[in-house]
């Protein structure tokens, strides 16, 4: 070559080629001290002494390679620039769009950035890390994630609609959620369905430290419109209250379902607790009670229970006799004293922990009788027999009926209101 680089007018502004860079570069460099606005340039232009019309190319840059050995080029990639509207003095709109090539010379878009910075993919998009995606626009804007594999997408800003038509995988929201929709909103379980599997709703509370007794969980509010200003009051909420704190080792919490009478004057009307307790705050109404028979577990219960007395160190499935100084001792059918008022069976070693059954389905500790038997206080403490007590003084009263197997203790306990004191 005659001559290695061709300079420019302005000395320093480009060359093209040189012996120590080779001849596959080409060189922009501006030597004006560095700015926002400086830097080496390359411009791309259309000139035709026309205004540049809609859909026109203002420039290309292409990435060729040769596919024989007879140096025959084709386009592997390209970057384009093409008006998106006419152009005038107030209108310059233009897109840049990429496009790539597959199989025979084949080439198709893969991206279109346009003039209203509207990111077009027109096939999956996969991110390796995470997605962070900050939506803004009009209330009509759309943004469609297609085939998001195992990542986050977060929006900072309020949209219309978020439409996913792949696996979202996670969406983490730092503001309100809001779905207007006739049909609700379907959390829905695609995996083979078992005891554990199922749509998932899950509320969770979590500032970096450990929930303290009695602070929420979550709660699940139910409203509905109170004049036509679209004005939403609460009619009803169900939420989750820690009662105790938390640790590695402790978690308890109740269920807490509220219900609103009058103005918004919202009340707790169930509570179920961390011991399997349902406390319900008004008047229970119930067509049937259904009370099945128990096990053969000393203790097992069904029917009223009551939690007072402040008595310990009882015996599982005995008997008991509630005292005038307000505890109980084991009844016995040898005295009046021991056996008149009111009855109950241990159901653990604390009255006010455990309970004392008073009435229903109960096993006791002992095998009183046959099925069907008729049941009496015993003159052994803290029993019931099959036989009556028959001695002088002795006291005559009937506790309930055996309903199942001899040998389980299993009997229904409805001790008779009235005795019979034997002479």
């Amino acid at each position: 070559m005659a001559t290695p680089n061709i300079v420019p007018r302005a000395a320093g502004e480009g060359g093209l080629g040189t012996a120590a860079k080779g001849w596959g570069g080409l060189f922009a460099t501006n030597t004006t001290t560095s700015s926002a606005t400086e830097g080496g340039k390359l411009v791309l232009a259309a000139n035709d002494g026309g205004a540049m019309e809609d859909d026109h190319r203002l420039g290309v840059i292409e990435f060729s390679g040769a596919e024989d050995d007879s140096s025959t080029l084709t386009i592997g990639a390209r970057i384009q620039a093409i008006c998106d509207a006419g152009w005038s003095a107030t209108e310059n709109g233009a897109s840049l769009e990429f496009y790539t090539t597959d199989a025979n010379a084949s080439e198709s878009l893969v991206l279109s950035i346009d003039s209203n910075k509207l990111a077009t993919f027109p096939g999956a998009v996969t991110v390796t890390g995470a997605l962070t995606a900050t939506l803004t626009g009009q209330a009509s804007t759309v943004a469609t994630i297609a085939g998001l594999a195992p990542n986050t997408a977060t929006t900072a800003a309020a949209q219309t609609n978020i439409t996913s038509l792949g696996t979202l995988t996670a969406l983490n929201v730092s503001g309100l959620i809001t779905a207007t929709h006739g049909s609700g909103m379907l959390i829905k379980d695609a995996t083979t369905s078992s005891a554990t599997e199922g749509g998932t709703l899950v509320l969770a509370s979590d500032d970096g430290a450990a929930m303290a007794d009695n602070h929420r969980l979550g709660v699940i509010e139910f409203k509905g419109a109170e004049d036509a200003s679209n004005n939403l009051t609460i009619g009803a909420r169900i939420q989750a209250i820690c009662d105790a704190g938390w640790s590695a080792s402790e978690n308890g919490a109740s269920l807490e379902f509220y219900t609103t009478d009058g103005n918004a004057s919202e009340s707790v009307a169930l509570t179920l607790d961390s011991d399997n307790k349902a406390i319900f705050a008004g008047v229970i109404e119930t067509t049937t009670r259904t009370l099945k028979v128990t096990s053969d577990t000393d203790g097992d219960a069904n029917g009223d229970v009551a939690y007072f007395g402040g008595t310990t160190s009882m015996t599982t499935g005995a008997i008991y006799h509630y005292k005038n100084d307000g505890t109980w001792e084991l009844a016995d059918a040898d005295a009046v004293a021991t056996s008149d008022g009111l009855l109950g069976v241990a159901l653990g070693a604390a009255s006010d922990t455990n309970g004392v059954l008073l009435r229903g389905f109960v096993t006791i500790d002992h095998d009183p009788g046959a099925i069907g038997d008729v049941l009496y206080l015993s003159t052994t403490a803290g029993d019931c027999s099959a036989t009556a007590p028959s001695g002088s003084a002795d006291i005559v009263r009937v506790v309930g009926y055996q309903v199942s197997h001899a040998s389980n203790g299993n009997i229904w306990f409805n001790p008779d209101n009235t005795y019979i004191e034997l002479a």
